[in-house]
């Protein structure tokens, strides 16, 4: 079977993350930006432009007056929106596929994604600090490791982890990195890195199910929002609820 670095390598050439989603992400996640900066990286796409229109004026978005111009267009969605959205439908078709490996039919991870997402939305009201706009993004992607690290699951492997999981009483988290030599916020972590996303956006991946070592507000709305998706059964699949919540995440945040 291939290593973990032949599986990443093949998978950054099969699903490439567009350049604007990564310079955007750069720019919403730098103070300094101007919207000057951001209504540049997106006017170099025509279709993402088109979209975004689009987008902007349907029902869900559309005010009194419709949005004719990109710079309008990005103030009225935010930009941490749209990074969430270029995002979201690059991603889409691979998480709508069937994740066996980790018992999960077809759309459940899609679903499990964009409970999260939304989650985190709803999140911002009831929290005392101030969530990073990168944050939903980050949510939206916390488990793409599992889209590669899955091929590493064989059925003697996977029998292995879950024999842990409900014998040992060992969080699947941990039994991921006993049984692979690692857990699928790693992978996604490095995926996100190939993806050249920022460091924070990484991070929190990395770290959302083992929050009290980051100890970041973007980590916490993962973990949190990660919690909540499962709690209305929404992506449970073979890890079920076989994780570990964090009370000081919800301390950190204000929740």
């Amino acid at each position: 079977m291939s290593n973990l670095e032949e599986l990443l390598k093949e998978f950054n050439k099969l699903e490439p993350m567009p350049a604007v989603a990564t310079k955007l992400a750069s720019l919403v996640s730098n103070p300094e930006s101007t919207m000057d900066d951001i209504t540049n990286v997106i006017s170099y796409d025509p279709a993402l432009v088109a979209n975004l229109l689009r987008w902007v004026n349907s029902a869900l978005w559309a005010q009194n007056n419709p949005v004719v111009n990109i710079k309008d267009a990005i103030i009225r969605l935010g930009p941490g929106r749209i990074l969430q959205i270029i995002v979201g439908k690059r991603v889409k078709s691979s998480m709508k596929k069937e994740v066996k490996e980790y018992g999960l039919d077809s759309d459940e991870l899609w679903k499990h994604s964009v409970a999260c997402a939304l989650a985190s939305e709803e999140l911002v009201r009831h929290i005392k600090v101030d969530l990073p706009p990168e944050t939903f993004t980050a949510v939206l992607l916390h488990d793409i490791g599992k889209l590669v690290l899955k091929q590493m699951i064989d059925p003697e492997k996977q029998e292995s982890i879950l024999e842990l999981v409900y014998n040992n009483g060992t969080t699947y988290y941990e039994a991921e990195n006993e049984i692979l030599g690692y857990a699928h916020a790693e992978v996604g972590f490095r995926i996100a890195k190939q993806w050249d996303f920022d460091e924070q956006i990484a991070q929190s991946i990395l770290y959302h199910h083992i929050p009290d070592e980051s100890e970041s507000p973007m980590t916490d709305a993962i973990h949190i929002s990660n919690i909540v998706a499962k709690s209305i059964g929404v992506g449970l699949g073979n890890e079920a609820f076989n994780l570990t919540g964090s009370v000081n995440s919800a301390k950190r945040i204000g929740l």
